[in-house]
């Protein structure tokens, strides 16, 4: 039960951080979301720390509480559906693509950098002590 309330309590967090910084970075006038570009390139690279970096029920608050709620695939779809069905399809589709591949190199290079990843170019540059395993 405390695991749940925790997540919950991590989640209730991460859902205020992300109307914070969304309300804060508003849409501009080029039609691209950046407030929520922002919030899920940021919840992508604190799970690329947290993914490596913790275990056991840290890990579960973290990523699925804090992580979980910080970031939103609904509104990513939600805006995405806006843009097409406006006729901005060229905008929709750089949306996606802009999304997509920060979020993946945000969550990445991290993960990468703290599991060892720099270590392929000499014994003198490794993280990988953070690595949880």
């Amino acid at each position: 039960m405390t695991l749940v309330l925790l997540v919950t309590l991590a989640g209730a967090f991460g859902a205020v951080l992300r109307a914070v910084i969304e309300t804060h970075l508003p849409n501009r006038a080029d039609g691209m979301p950046w407030g929520l570009l922002a919030v899920n390139v940021g919840g992508s690279a604190l799970a690329g720390v947290v993914a490596p970096c913790t275990s056991g029920d840290l890990r579960t608050v973290l990523l699925v509480g804090l992580c979980g709620a910080l970031t939103t695939y609904s509104g990513f779809a939600w805006r995405v559906h806006l843009q097409l069905q406006s006729g901005r399809v060229r905008l929709g589709a750089s949306t996606v693509l802009l999304m997509v591949v920060a979020c993946l190199l945000a969550f990445g290079l991290p993960w990468w950098l703290l599991t060892g990843g720099l270590g392929s170019f000499g014994p003198m540059i490794t993280l990988g002590a953070c690595a949880a395993g």
